[in-house]
Formats: C-alpha cells, structure tokens, sequence
C-alpha cells in the first residue's frame, strides 16, 4: 500500500502542543531495529524511541510534522479532540491543494460498508466537511462535529456526547480504545459476540477490569482486531495517558491492516467457525455441523441465484446478486420499504436456544433456491422424509399462521412472521 495516497500533511497549526510524559508505551512490541543515522532524522528528539520508524513513516508520507523547535514530542499528551482529528486525516487525501476523504477508501466503503458509507456521504453533503480547523472559537468543532454527523458517536453518548469540553481533555488509554473501536466498528464490521467474551476471559492482561465506566465497549474489539496491545509486563494500563507516539501508532494501524498485532487465543477445545476470517463460536457440534451442512446444500445446489453467509449462522439465498447487494445497501441505510426480499435464509441459532431451521418471505417463488428448500426440508426431517414435511408445513400455511408438533422423533415448528413463513426445530 503506498502511503502518500491517503495520508496528508498536518499543520505545525495543529501540532499537538502538551504537556509530556515518560511513560513506556505499549505499543513497542516488535519495533524494528534502528536503521537511519541520528543526524538523518527530520527530529531531534526521536533516536532511540520506540515510535521511531512509525514517527518516520508518518512523517514521510506526510501525515504527521513537528514543531517549530525541530522536535516531534512524541511523549507529549494528546487530547480526545487531537487524537479524533487523527483518525478521520488518516482517511483522506490531498490534492491541488484540496483535502478530502480518499475516494479509493470510500469505493471500498461502499462494497463492504456501504451503511457507513453512506452516513459518511450524508454528512459530507449537510456539513461541508473539509478537514480544515475552525476559522474561529473552538478549533476541533468541524471533527467533533463529523463524528456525530456520520453516526460514529451519538449525541446521547454516556462517555462522549456532544459536549466538547469533554473532547479537550487528556486521552486515557481506556477512552482512546473507545474512540477508536467505535470507528472500527462502522469502518470494518464487529466481531462475534460470543468470541469477543472468550477474549476477555482469555486475554492475560491483569488489568482489563480497570477500565472506567462506560469505556468498555470496545476494549474486545482492539485487542481481536489489534490496533492496541497490553505492555511487555501483562498490562493493559487503563488509566494511564496516552502519548503522541502512542497514538500515532494506533492510528497507523487503523488504517494500514498490516500493522496491526492481533491478539489470538488458543482455540482449542472450541466449537468454531471462521467467515471471512472471523471467528464464531458455538455451544454445540450439532449447531454447528448443521449449519456447515447448510452452507455445503447452498453450494451444492443455489448454481443460478447468489447465496451469502452473514455471520457464522445464516446463509441468505437471493436471485441474483444485484438484489442481494440492494438488500445489504438498503437494510445499512435504514431504507427498508425499498429493500427487495431475499428468496429464502436458512439459519442457526448460537444463543443457546438450540434452534435452527430456515425462512422464506410470503410470497416467494424460490426461482433459484427451488432445490435449496427441498434440500433444507430432507436435512430437517432426515431420513428420506423432507417430501412428507414439506407436504405437512404446506398444509399448516394453509389452516394457520402457527403450530407444534413432533416428526420423525423431532420437535418442530411452524410461524408466520412478519410476512415470513419459519420452520424451525428445537434439538
């Protein structure tokens, strides 16, 4: 990835410019070794820093600058507002003299995010955001601002709501990972509930309950995703400042996936699966063999629609993929009368309700999953019976909108719901 195309240059305006710290960071882990000369370094106060080739890398691909003095201050403090307008410049680029969010960023934005994308376009249109400090009072209100525009915080936010005396305070690590799992989150997806509290239950930080209140929501995410890690001595340090160079590196990560340092439990003993490199876990084998054999009859026999895995207990069924990528973009907006039905999902429940089965809208005409369902309806019932269930579900519609009953030593179910038809069985 070249670096030059999002990063920009930071005014010496807008140099953090705070009081210092000596803490150590945690960040350090695997900093590579020194390899440019003392009398090379645009700073004089970066030789033999942890930060170093981050400060470096920043800086030559013109996104961060020094001070005045020819120092870099990276044991400075940085403020909740310096460390946001961080975040968002990391995602733009600048060009002729104009600086705007990097349009290859958004494009991928619009695949695989496209909700967030479109709060992001929202936003740009109604605030004219353009990555330049406010011409008068409150320097950082067009980044604040931005934030809650495009929906990464809220203005009933229990630890950051639109108050912004709040943002010029000091950045505690706890708060940092709040502010930036909260991007990464709309940015690039959550992780699996159930995975993230074997992490914390896993993780052998001997802090992770230090945190202050209302500054855990994230603190899963950034040690899954690894954009922050614990200290060589099995700390976390919640509560401890966080540091120019600290947060450069965070940001760094955020935005360069290669950098990152995820932490990675062992799995063993787990009932598990991975989609798109994510992990899900389940409280049983049957689950989670049932929904592997959903995905193999989706694969098997959907030759003409387009099937999606959504999570690690879902397969969707759609006529083609043009009505599935309208579905995805319209439910992210919100736009849900405009959302076009898919033809059929099959699903497992990983609650621990023990659940699983498949649903269909009212009407549907399976025109690419006809064999999908058949396929769904013989897994459900087994053996050789999926014919006789069909033909018994088929004569529930018809009499009622729900009911209970056993078959082939299973118990089932039937519903109608929301303009849905549900059949599920409780193992």
């Amino acid at each position: 990835m070249q670096r030059t195309k999002w990063m920009l240059t930071i005014s010496l305006v807008f140099s953090l410019t705070f009081g210092g710290t000596g803490a150590a960071n945690a960040e350090q882990d695997g900093a590579a070794e020194e390899t440019t000369g003392v009398d090379a370094l645009p700073f004089s106060d970066i030789a033999g820093h942890w930060a170093k080739d981050a400060i470096l890398q920043a800086y030559q691909a013109g996104f961060v600058e020094g001070f005045e003095d020819g120092t870099f201050r990276p044991n400075d403090i940085v403020k909740a507002d310096q460390f946001i307008a961080m975040i968002l410049r990391a995602y733009s680029v600048t060009k002729n003299g104009k600086t705007e969010f990097d349009p290859s960023w958004l494009a991928l934005l619009d695949k695989d995010r496209p909700g967030f994308s479109h709060r992001i376009k929202n936003a740009l249109s109604a605030t004219k955001f353009n990555f330049q400090n406010a011409s008068s009072g409150y320097w950082a209100t067009p980044y604040v601002n931005f934030l809650f525009d495009a929906k990464v915080l809220y203005e009933i936010d229990q630890l950051f709501p639109k108050n912004y005396s709040l943002f010029q305070k000091q950045l505690k690590r706890d708060a940092s990972s709040y502010l930036i799992g909260a991007w990464f989150v709309k940015a690039e997806g959550s992780y699996d509930s159930k995975y993230q509290n074997y992490v914390l239950s896993k993780n052998e930080l001997k802090d992770m309950n230090n945190f202050s209140q209302y500054t855990e929501g994230y603190k899963a995410t950034i040690l899954i995703s690894g954009l922050m890690n614990g200290y060589p001595n099995g700390y976390f340090y919640p509560q401890r400042y966080v540091t120019r160079a600290e947060a450069l590196t965070m940001v760094l990560r955020l935005r360069d996936k290669t950098l990152r340092k995820p932490f990675q439990p062992s799995l063993n003993g787990l009932i598990y699966s991975t989609n798109s490199g994510r992990i899900y876990l389940y409280d049983s084998k049957y689950a989670l063999d049932m929904y592997t054999e959903m995905v193999e009859l989706a694969k098997k026999h959907v030759t003409e629609g387009h099937f999606n895995l959504f999570g690690g207990d879902t397969v969707e069924v759609f006529s083609t993929k043009d009505v599935f990528e309208k579905n995805v973009y319209f439910t992210e907006t919100g736009q849900y009368h405009l959302r076009p039905d898919d033809e059929l999902t099959a699903f497992v429940y990983r609650d621990g309700s023990r659940k699983l089965g498949f649903s269909y809208p009212v009407p549907s005409t399976f025109e690419s999953s006809k064999d999908y369902l058949n396929a769904l309806y013989e897994l459900l019932a087994g053996n050789g019976k999926g014919k006789d269930l069909r033909k018994k579900i088929e004569a529930y519609i018809v009499e009622t909108a729900e009911k209970d009953f056993s078959f082939n030593g299973k118990n089932f179910s039937y519903r109608e719901i929301a303009k849905r038809y549900e059949i599920t069985i409780k193992y």
